[in-house]
């Protein structure tokens, strides 16, 4: 795929994830060099505690207009791995979101650090997280492995 095509891909992404009109971009790094499935777990259980916190014990048998939803793009795997998530709460206020995504995260990456922003230019945020996209350097994996939604973490029950 070339530089022309990679660029047509990624504004078809935007526009696409614009659509889920996401209200918070969080990025979560680790800053520390763990794989894409490493990656991922974490990313699982964070969506999982946050779940959790918000419909007590049985969240997971929720329905998912009741669950955290967003979508996540992971960027320098393997060197400095983090992810820029775009999410929907449906409980709570930005002040409790940020300090539970905060408690959250630093549990379970100590090493890692936590950006919570309100989002007021959806495209503009994900435009940028979606950055390496044009990178052919960072294309060894398909396109849209390193992209994925929150809800495809849910137990498929």
């Amino acid at each position: 795929m070339n530089w022309v095509d990679r660029r047509k891909l990624k504004r078809a992404y935007v526009h696409l994830l614009a659509q889920q009109k996401p209200q918070v971009f969080l990025t979560l790094a680790t800053n520390s060099m763990i794989s894409e499935a490493d990656m991922k777990r974490k990313l699982k259980a964070f969506f999982a505690h946050l779940d959790a916190a918000y419909l007590g014990r049985h969240w997971h048998r929720k329905s998912k207009d009741k669950r955290v939803a967003g979508f996540y793009a992971l960027e320098k795997v393997g060197i400095n791995t983090h992810a820029h998530c775009f999410v929907t709460f449906h409980q709570g206020n930005k002040i409790g979101q940020k300090m539970l995504t905060d408690e959250i995260w630093s549990k379970l990456c100590p090493s890692g650090t936590i950006d919570f922003q309100p989002i007021s230019d959806a495209k503009g945020a994900i435009n940028y997280s979606l950055k390496e996209m044009e990178c052919a350097i960072h294309l060894s994996n398909s396109i849209g492995d390193n992209i994925g939604f929150v809800e495809d973490f849910h137990s498929k029950q």
